[in-house]
């Protein structure tokens, strides 16, 4: 055998060998170090936000957040700006105007006195229901444990880590109650036991710092939207005639002696509060109308929608569908939700939206009188029990002459429209904001009433305030628009109510919206300073 040549087994041993060594020396950090010097290049980008909030809240934060003004609480922080103690303003079940101030002198301060006169006679609160209580009538004031501030940041909270946490999944509503001066959580009812209720006393006094006795948390009924809908598709056509009409505002001099029967029937001119139609068979109302630039529109539902809150190209019908001219419009703006609509990023990052509203772009050769709502014969004031659907033929309309943009709670609303026809009743609740998990938002911001519904179609129907006809004698029965209506809890049950999106949440998601009314001097009276 050849002594210069290793077997093949020797070959593969000292292979490895020498391997093991190469490795050990690059492994060597025994010698000197060298500084690593990186390339010059533009800094690697900061990581995208994250929207979930701190873990806590940082000390002082009511101050802050309790600064933060929602479109339909500028009466609310008005008042604070006139007195930091003020806690609240609603009607109570005697039918008082109440303030409420925190600490312990029942008497409110000059200043926020002469505040609220001040809002009663030329400000946010000229309404025939408060008019009624202000001639030289005083006003009632109660003790409250919190200012209205603190409650405002502590609702900011509680909105954005427990009614917008999935930790939480069966908390559904969170709001202030000025009466109670509290801060409510609402927890479905089907799912309100002590577990649920402990677990968010400790989260919400141990991780965000409310005081124990700030926060209600209660048993609530979730809100049911109030459109009817079908399986079908959305029919894929637009009639040749409303093809070719193009785009622009109807013609002059239209009037309401032409509507009669039911709202639900096919009825021109077009006014607020009558049956509309979209998809197959889908059943929703025409709530009021405006302008969007240069277009002329209906405002509805979002929900009443092929694309449910997201805008798309639905159609509109008003009539049984059987006449060409049955098309009115078709959507323009869906009300999108947005993470920039939120007040604060909430823990699961869903977006917001401050209504239940969209935009239908009308078409040009419908005739219509947009300043103008059915009137029907009877009006119902009970929850359990529906209004009339037929229009009154010797005095068929109301007449927007303003609008209302602070609601505050016990005071009288009306609606017509859907199933349900003419009703009113008092707010129960004011700016409570609610998880639509069917949707993937927050609903921001919403009212409660105890006005009739029983679904069906009345999604969509106007919302509105009365107002005195002597303050108003150039116009049939005198209104100011408050919102649109959109759904109900606890429906047909004698504890339900009337869910509706108030109009200062409207103007906001739709900023292009300038709503219908008449002209001064009737529509100057209700335009706050």
């Amino acid at each position: 055998m050849n002594s210069d040549v290793l077997p093949a087994g020797n070959c593969q041993r000292w292979c490895l060998i020498l391997l093991v060594l190469l490795f050990l020396y690059a492994c060597d950090t025994t010698g000197p170090e060298t500084e690593v010097v990186p390339p010059e290049e533009e800094p690697p980008p900061p990581p995208q936000a994250d929207c979930r909030p701190a873990p806590g809240n940082p000390a002082g934060f009511e101050a802050i957040r309790g600064q933060v003004k929602r479109p339909a609480e500028q009466l609310q922080h008005r008042l604070s700006e006139a007195d930091p103690q003020f806690a609240g303003i609603y009607i109570s079940d005697d039918g008082l105007l109440t303030l409420a101030v925190a600490g312990n002198d029942i008497q409110a301060s000059a200043e926020l006195d002469a505040a609220v006169r001040h809002e009663m006679r030329s400000g946010l609160l000229r309404t025939a229901d408060l008019a009624q209580r202000s001639g030289g009538a005083a006003i009632q004031a109660v003790t409250a444990d919190f200012t209205f501030r603190e409650l405002a940041a502590w609702r900011e909270t509680v909105t954005a880590r427990v009614l917008g946490s999935r930790r939480f999944p069966h908390v559904i509503s969170s709001f202030i109650d000025e009466a109670e001066n509290r801060v409510m959580l609402g927890v479905d009812a089907r799912h309100f036991h002590a577990g649920s209720i402990g677990q968010l006393r400790q989260f919400a006094s141990e991780t965000l710092g409310i005081p124990e006795t700030a926060l209600v948390i209660f048993a609530d009924q979730p809100d049911l939207e109030d459109g009817e809908w079908d399986d079908a598709h959305e029919p894929a056509f637009r009639t040749a005639a409303v093809a070719g009409a193009g785009i622009g505002l109807s013609d002059d001099g239209e009037d309401a002696s032409d509507l009669s029967g039911s709202i639900q029937a096919r009825q021109r001119p077009l006014v607020g509060g009558l049956r509309i139609r979209f998809g197959s068979s889908s059943l929703c109302t025409m709530g009021f109308f405006g302008t969007a630039g240069e277009r002329e529109v209906m405002v509805t539902n979002a929900h009443c929608s092929v694309l449910p809150h997201r805008t798309g190209s639905t159609i509109y019908w008003q009539g049984a569908r059987n006449n060409d001219d049955d098309e009115i419009g078709i959507e323009l703006d869906g009300g999108d939700p947005t993470m920039e609509a939120c007040v604060e990023m909430n823990d699961d990052c869903w977006p917001c939206k401050w209504s239940d509203a969209a935009l239908v772009q009308l078409n040009a050769e419908v005739p219509r009188l947009p300043e103008n709502i059915a009137k029907t014969i009877a009006e119902s004031t009970d929850w359990m029990s529906n209004g009339s659907l037929i229009i009154d033929t010797d005095d068929p309309v109301f007449t927007v002459v303003g609008l209302e943009t602070s609601l505050i709670q016990g005071m009288e609303v009306h609606k017509v429209g859907g199933n349900s026809g003419w009703g009113s009743g008092p707010v129960t609740r004011t700016c409570y904001d609610s998880r639509r998990s069917s949707h993937g938002f927050i609903l921001q911001c919403q009212n409660r009433a105890r006005y009739s519904t029983d679904g069906g179609g009345t999604s969509g129907s106007p919302v509105f305030v009365r107002l005195p006809q002597e303050n108003h004698p150039d116009v049939p029965n005198p209104v100011a628009i408050a919102g649109i209506h959109w759904g109900s809890s606890a429906r047909d049950t004698p504890g339900g109510y009337s869910a509706f999106s108030p109009l200062s949440g409207i103007l906001t998601d739709l900023p292009l919206l300038e709503v219908a009314r008449v002209t001064p001097p009737a529509s100057a009276a209700l335009q706050p300073e």
